[in-house]
């Protein structure tokens, strides 16, 4: 019944992708907001957030470097203080959000790797928001390559 059940639908790539350059544009804007706000407080907690999501993904706990992927990001998206702009960014995600089970693979070349966050960090500690900017397209860019791979192969 309605009550009991409800449908997640399909994702084609073509709409993944759409909804990821939509992404880029609006979280890009978020940071760039975000930046000249920033307290050396709530960088230190994005960079302690970060760490937990680095353990999460090293630990091979998918789930928790889900929910640490996702507050990382959240977290600086608020500091922007807007939120209007925080919303549509949280409904694209929404939309998305089946296909993020796919973004940590099991290989163990992946969870070693390099990651944008790391370039996120170090940009936004240095007040660099072209860099900022960048890192957060990169992290978008990367997540569908990913998922090429993983979720529409």
């Amino acid at each position: 019944t309605p009550a009991q059940a409800f449908l997640v639908p399909e994702m084609s790539v073509e709409r993944y992708e759409e909804i990821s350059q939509i992404r880029k544009n609006l979280e890009g804007m978020a940071v760039e907001a975000a930046l000249p706000r920033l307290t050396r407080g709530q960088l230190a907690a994005l960079r302690e957030v970060y760490q937990r999501f680095h353990s999460a993904k090293l630990a091979g706990n998918v789930e928790e470097a889900l929910h640490t992927n996702h507050l990382l990001r959240f977290q600086l998206y608020s500091y922007a203080e807007m939120p209007t702009l925080l919303n549509l960014i949280e409904q694209l995600w929404v939309r998305i959000g089946p296909c993020f089970n796919f973004l940590y693979p099991e290989s163990p070349d992946y969870v070693k790797k390099h990651h944008d966050y790391e370039d996120l960090l170090v940009a936004l500690e240095q007040g660099d928001v072209e860099r900022s900017v960048q890192a957060i397209h990169y992290a978008i860019d990367d997540a569908t390559v990913i998922l090429k791979k993983q979720y529409f192969a």
